[in-house]
């Protein structure tokens, strides 16, 4: 009983801690969003642009010291073969922006990183 009581009183302790950082904000005005586009989402990714530049600027700019993502694969292998996938890569998510069939599979899983 006694380690219940101690960790509820360092909860407590934390908590007041903690709480006194934070500000209250008035959320009773807020302002209203401006809607910047109208359409599917679909309609929206269709639009992008991707090149194999790009794909290769991002994955350069990752970290190789990192967990590999969802994927399994490490940043560290991802950039010693970045010259290797960028062209399939850009290709791979231009075929999920024009609503290829991984789409399907993307909106099931609701997760989006693609790079």
């Amino acid at each position: 009983m006694e380690t219940n009581n101690r960790g509820f009183l360092m909860a407590e302790n934390l908590n007041e801690y903690f709480s006194s950082v934070f500000t209250r904000e008035d959320i009773s005005i807020l302002p209203v969003l401006e809607t910047k586009f109208e359409g599917r989402e679909f309609d929206y990714l269709g639009q992008l642009i991707v090149t194999p530049t790009m794909v290769a600027m991002k994955i350069r700019d990752m970290k190789d010291n990192k967990s590999p993502g969802v994927d399994g694969i490490p940043p560290k292998l991802l950039l010693e073969i970045v010259e290797q996938i960028s062209i399939t890569a850009c290709n791979s998510v231009q075929f999920v922006i024009r609503g290829g069939n991984s789409s399907v599979r993307m909106e099931r899983s609701k997760h989006y990183t693609i790079i």
